[in-house]
């Protein structure tokens, strides 16, 4: 018996030196050798699958001998469906998903069922996977845009209620959308922030909002955040390359630096300017061409609603209106960019 015993250790030892150095004649030695082992399998059926063979039987073999692994389950279910038999391949992924509750499996079905263009069982298993989310969960999002013909759908019936994680990605997902709708309800949903960390988040979405013209739903989330959040009415320095400022006299009075390497056009201050402001009135200084203010409203229109050019020195507001104010610079035709400082100082 000792000796039996002994033949086996060594057996097993040696099987492991083989495996050590996988190619397909090691690897088949080490089955022989010690055909218990489900690791030689599974090595055996990638050796299989990378020279373009079958690597199923050799999963198979693994999978009777390592039946509680999820991950076996899930490496076949995928050689069934890439073999055809779909049916069997969902038996082996749902097999997976019964054995582990890890955001891995629950995403390879979601990622499954959207294959098949199955969108009942997609939007259960999309859910599932956002319940275990860590990181980003946007390729998911795209997953179900494409899927799903009404895009509420993703809001309604895939997010999980209490994942505000995921919830403030799918806003900043659809922000990049340009689906304005679906961030306005997802923001609206998300409320105020329950816990410090997401203050600075929400205050990043808002200025997503206040970029895109959506005055009142920034204005809202702002009014959320709180004090502690980012004042919803102050102005705002807009980062561009080839721009800086210095704020001076409580936000009244601004150096902004122009280096030549601005963008044609950008927007170099921004504020939202609450309804009953009757005008804005500032100190025009030297003549200076390119510079003008302009209000829109609450969502872009061909046109602002207003635009004064900086000599000017006043610019009357649109009544019991919230609007998006901006000091701008635009290139004039047949002009060199503008290289030097300007002097911003309104008038109370």
């Amino acid at each position: 018996m000792c000796l039996v015993a002994a033949v086996a250790v060594i057996r097993r030892g040696w099987a492991e030196v083989l495996f050590s150095w996988p190619t397909r004649g090691r690897i088949e030695q080490a089955i022989r050798l010690d055909p218990g082992n489900a690791f030689h399998h599974v090595a055996f059926g990638r050796i299989l699958e990378e020279g373009g063979a079958d690597p199923r039987p050799a999963l198979r073999e693994a999978l009777l001998r390592l039946p509680a692994d999820a991950l076996l389950w899930v490496r076949l279910g995928l050689a069934e469906e890439a073999a055809g038999n779909t049916a069997e391949a969902e038996r082996l992924l749902l097999g997976a998903a019964e054995r582990s509750r890890k955001h891995d499996v629950r995403w390879t079905l979601a990622n499954f069922y959207f294959r098949q263009g199955k969108e009942t069982e997609f939007v259960h298993w999309a859910r599932e996977t956002l319940l275990m989310a860590y990181g980003d969960s946007t390729p998911l999002f795209d997953l179900a845009a494409s899927l799903l013909v009404a895009g509420t759908r993703i809001r309604s019936e895939v997010l999980p209620p209490d994942r505000r994680p995921v919830w403030i990605q799918y806003a900043f997902w659809s922000a990049a959308r340009k689906d304005w709708v679906e961030v306005e309800a997802s923001a609206g949903y998300l409320g105020g922030p329950k816990e410090e960390a997401e203050r600075a988040t929400l205050a990043s979405l808002a200025e997503v909002l206040l970029a895109s013209y959506r005055n009142e739903a920034a204005l809202e989330l702002w009014q959320r955040l709180g004090r502690r959040g980012v004042a919803s009415l102050e102005w705002r320095i807009q980062a561009h390359k080839g721009v800086s400022a210095v704020t001076f006299a409580s936000d009244r009075r601004w150096r902004v630096n122009l280096t030549g390497d601005q963008p044609e056009r950008c927007e170099l201050l921004v504020r939202l300017v609450p309804p009953g402001v009757t005008e804005i009135r500032w100190k025009p200084g030297r003549a200076v061409e390119g510079f003008y203010w302009e209000a829109r409203g609450h969502s872009p229109s061909p046109t602002p609603v207003r635009r004064v050019w900086w000599q000017e020195g006043r610019m009357p507001m649109v009544k019991d209106s919230l609007s998006r104010v901006a000091l701008v610079y635009e290139r004039p035709p047949r002009h060199v960019r503008f290289e030097g400082e300007l002097h911003v100082e309104l008038i109370p």
